[in-house]
């Protein structure tokens, strides 16, 4: 029912396109879980399609690098012979993310345009990351990673977000805005245990971003 709702959020989005006002807008990103050590970095892109001066529909894309975890991991290796003695290894792993959002937004004060606003509304969310393990040097003749370790895995996360900001445009110009989401990935995916090395993936996500939007056309 509810993905039901959004696909009808962007029928009605696409179908009023010629009436609508569209803006493009870019900024830095910070995304932090709980219990992850620090939190992600990186910088969004995003596109904005008027309704009306009170409400609008968004989609954003944000891209942090990534980010190493604090705790060193050690794992026991397996050996090619038989005979190889016993032997391990230690690494650190560092998650980077890709997170794709969008949704209905809900101006008040002096609206979607020009001047000050408060907005809010929910949104869909997918996420795509991808966990890096470091392995220091081990003799790779003699030993091999034991079944189930990799040298990097991949993660897919599906869920739904509150959002909330702040903006303030100048006719013109543009507009300044700074916004804070809440995300919760309940459908998580990953092609191998990497998954569980990584402390960035923990829910809740909260998600901060400052950016700048240029309107770029009336459509008639």
């Amino acid at each position: 029912m509810i993905v039901r709702k959004y696909i009808t959020v962007i029928a009605i989005a696409l179908s009023s396109a010629a009436s609508a006002q569209f803006g493009l807008s870019a900024g830095p990103t910070l995304v932090k879980s709980f219990g992850s050590p620090r939190p992600l970095v990186g910088f969004h892109a995003s596109g904005e399609m008027s309704r009306d001066d009170q409400s609008s529909y968004f989609g954003r894309i944000s891209f942090m690098p990534g980010a190493k975890e604090n705790e060193i991991y050690r794992v026991a290796l397996t050996g090619n012979d038989p005979t190889a003695p016993y032997a391990e290894t230690s690494f650190t792993t560092k998650t980077n993310f890709t997170r794709i959002e969008g949704g209905a937004r809900y101006y008040l004060g002096d609206g979607y345009e020009t001047g000050f606003a408060v907005y809010g509304g929910s949104k869909l969310v997918i996420a795509f990351n991808k966990i890096k393990a470091d392995y220091q040097p081990y003799d790779e003749v003699l030993y091999r990673l034991p079944d189930g370790i990799a040298p990097f895995g991949t993660v897919f996360g599906f869920g739904f977000g509150l959002q909330g900001g702040v903006k303030y445009g100048i006719t013109g110009l543009g507009t300044l805005y700074f916004d804070i989401g809440f995300d919760y990935l309940f459908a998580l995916s990953a092609n191998n245990d990497m998954y569980y090395f990584s402390s960035y993936l923990n829910q809740p996500l909260f998600s901060f971003n400052l950016g700048f939007r240029k309107d770029l056309f009336i459509g008639q």
